[in-house]
């Protein structure tokens, strides 16, 4: 990601954390781990196949971002650490999840996805989960890390 992408997306974000109401509190961070009740519309929490941040909607994954970004910048955190802060655990979520797909692709015998391929480091990868759940605030965050793992694997 280039300098001037960061620092643009970095102006979008403070304006974006100005912008919430003085009357809102800053409160903690968000708790990564979304409960048990939360799993897929439909399907009961024991049947879910994907348990942990996967199952929360990407509109709650970008709520959960926006608040845990006002309540670092709230620490004093410059805007690029609280960016990285709010969503790293989302991140690590993913590549988890990403890690465990590619053992899968390795014992059938099918070469694993390069997770992270040249021009495509973690900082874009996290811009692309972002970016995903914004367009498609209904889906979950699983689905997002599925689009960013097929986006990858055409990476190569």
């Amino acid at each position: 990601m280039s300098i001037l992408r960061l620092t643009a997306l970095l102006a979008v974000l403070v304006a974006h954390a100005s912008a919430v109401s003085a009357q809102e509190e800053i409160t903690e961070p968000a708790d990564e781990t979304p409960s048990v009740a939360s799993a897929l519309p439909g399907m009961p929490a024991t049947q879910s196949p994907v348990a942990g941040l996967g199952v929360m909607s990407c509109q709650a994954a970008n709520q959960r971002y926006s608040t845990n970004f006002r309540y670092y910048q709230s620490l004093g955190m410059d805007a690029e650490t609280a960016y990285w802060t709010s969503f790293q655990g989302m991140l690590h979520w993913a590549l988890g999840y990403m890690s465990h797909r590619n053992l899968a692709l390795s014992q059938a015998g099918v070469q694993p996805v390069n997770l992270q391929p040249p021009g495509f480091d973690h900082a874009r990868q996290l811009d692309f989960l972002r970016d995903w759940c914004l367009r498609n605030p209904t889906l979950t965050f699983n689905d997002a890390v599925e689009a960013l793992f097929a986006e990858l694997a055409f990476a190569r």
